[in-house]
Formats: structure tokens, C-alpha cells, sequence
């Protein structure tokens, strides 16, 4: 039986989603001043290697392009779907393409929840249900990785992580070496495990204790460094509330389009690096499958990255 929700909290009234041009430069430039300085230094990076990059077919960049518009089509669906129609078209595309710039220039381990919280505020939902909404997707995200690694590991075997040697990273902020597949299969499991036990603290979280969120808001508030935002803290968490027991009573339908949208949304991001590999060489069936499973694993390896974007 659905919970009932607590009485109807007032709506933030919408507005278009308006941010400063500087605000977005100054990343774009960042990462073009690193870009030359590593054309200037790197004896592998050149701009006649970068010339090969022109060689591809104009049907492979079209096609290219078609997978992100779709990817991009399901995500402004899947935004919209699980705001229940509070966000217009407009405010949801313009949520998705900030969300994913976020995304860009934050370390993956922390990922863009604050700054698209705050823009779906912005663009009409209470703070509370925005934040509702972004752990929703982030769930979302998280069960399709849950579900398709052990599913490409069944299909493919331990042949999918190739032999490394001597290669140098960090997790957490902790350096490691990875010296042969067995360590970095570890490496993988333990993100794997890292995963799964994001997913479950949001799903929990969100679904079944949100009162436990909000007394944790509560107490923040009280705190003296956060003593001016307490009545905000404490509103989101009473407008969490609101929006878990209302996701709590939501038909199979919702879940089943938000879930279905999730998993276009990371099948044409993952085949846009097929196409444009295909662009260059041939590949049959077999290979293409092969990429799209490393390249599912590969991005799990990436989620506990402290650079941002999961660069390098």
C-alpha cells in the first residue's frame, strides 16, 4: 500500500535556466591551455597526429552525431519523466546538457549533483524534490552498470581486462600500481562493490528513509557555520520527504520508462566510441561487442577517478 504523502509544500515558481558565459569560459580554458602545453611537452601528441583525426568519413561523424542527439533525446525524456512534467522540454534538455558539463570539470567521485541541484531548483522544482530527482537518475545510472558488467563478464571472460604493465593511478586519492589482469581485476571488483553500495544508500535514501535525511539536514542546520541556511536545510528536508512518499506510490510504468531510458542513454553513448572506431578500421560483430564491453567496464573503473571528468 502507498504511503501517503505529508500536505502538498508550495512549488518554486520555474524560470529559465540563465548561466554567466565566464562561468563556463573558464573551464574551456583551462583545458585549452592544458591541451597546448601538452602538444609543447608530449612527443606522442602532435598536430600532425591530431590531422588523423580528419580523416574519418562524413557518414561516421553523421552517424556520430545521430547517437548523441539520441542520447541526449533520452536524457531530457528521462529528466522530464521523473519530474512527472514539472519541467518543461526546455528547462530539461537545458538541465541534462549542464548536467553533463558539470559532470566534465568535477572528479567523477564527486560528480555534478550539487551545481544541477541548485539548476533544477532553478528551473521550477522545490530544492528537496530537485535533489529527490537527481538521486533518482544517479540510481538509474548506477543499476545499469550493476546489471551489464557481470552480464559483458559472463559473455566475454577474464580476457577483458588486458595485461598491463607497471601502470601507475590512484583511487581515492590513494596512488596504487597495477602490474598484472588479476590486480586490475581487483581494482574493478572493488569499484564494482563501490557501486553497489552507492546505489543501495541512495536507493534507501530516497524510497525508504527519507526522514532519516531530513533529521540529518535538521541537525546540520543547527550547526553554527550553517546557521544562516537552516530554515533552507530544513524545508529541503521535509520537501525530500514529500517527494519520496510520492515516488513511492508512482505505477510500474514510471519506473519501467525511466529505467528503459537510462539504458538508451548509455547503449548511444557507448556505440558514439564505436562508430567513430569503426570510422578508422573494421570491425565485425564479435569486435564490437568486445569494445562495448571494455568500455562498460572501463567506465566503472572510472567512477571512483578524483580527477575531473575521470581524465587520464
Amino acid at each position: 500500500m502507498p504511503t501517503q504523502p505529508p500536505a502538498k509544500l508550495p512549488q518554486n515558481s520555474a524560470q529559465d535556466i540563465k548561466i554567466r558565459p565566464w562561468s563556463i569560459m573558464w573551464p574551456l580554458l583551462i583545458s585549452g591551455g592544458l591541451l597546448a602545453w601538452r602538444l609543447g611537452t608530449d612527443p606522442d601528441l602532435s598536430w600532425q597526429n591530431l590531422g588523423k583525426l580528419l580523416e574519418v568519413s562524413l557518414g561516421t561523424l553523421l552517424l556520430a552525431l545521430l547517437l548523441l542527439a539520441l542520447k541526449d533525446a533520452a536524457y531530457t525524456y528521462r529528466l522530464r519523466t521523473i519530474s512527472r512534467g514539472t519541467l518543461s522540454w526546455k528547462n530539461s534538455y537545458q538541465g541534462i546538457v549542464l548536467w553533463e558539463f558539470a559532470n566534465a570539470i568535477t572528479p567523477s567521485v564527486v560528480g555534478g549533483t550539487a551545481p544541477v541541484v541548485y539548476l533544477l531548483y532553478r528551473a521550477g522544482l522545490s530544492a528537496g524534490r530537485a535533489l529527490a530527482t537527481v538521486m533518482v537518475g544517479a540510481i538509474m545510472d548506477n543499476l545499469f552498470f550493476i546489471v551489464m558488467c557481470p552480464l559483458v563478464l559472463l559473455a566475454t571472460g577474464t580476457q577483458i581486462f588486458p595485461e598491463l604493465q607497471g601502470f601507475q593511478g590512484s583511487m581515492f586519492g590513494l596512488e596504487f600500481e597495477v602490474g598484472n589482469r588479476q590486480q586490475l581485476q581487483t581494482l574493478f571488483w572493488l569499484s564494482y562493490g563501490f557501486l553497489v553500495f552507492s546505489a543501495t544508500f541512495m536507493s534507501n535514501a530516497v524510497l525508504f528513509m527519507p526522514r532519516l535525511v531530513a533529521k540529518t539536514l535538521a541537525r546540520l542546520a543547527r550547526q553554527r557555520l550553517l546557521r544562516r541556511w537552516s530554515w533552507r536545510l530544513r524545508r529541503m528536508g521535509m520537501e525530500m520527504v514529500h517527494a519520496a512518499a510520492n515516488l513511492k506510490g508512482l505505477p510500474w510504468h514510471f519506473w519501467a520508462r525511466t529505467l528503459g531510458s537510462t539504458f538508451i542513454i548509455w547503449t548511444a553513448r557507448f556505440a558514439i566510441i564505436n562508430v567513430l572506431i569503426s570510422g578508422y578500421t573494421s570491425l565485425d560483430v564479435a569486435q564490437h561487442f568486445m569494445v562495448y564491453a571494455q568500455h562498460t567496464i572501463l567506465w566503472v573503473l572510472m567512477l571512483a577517478s578524483p580527477t575531473p571528468g575521470s581524465s587520464g
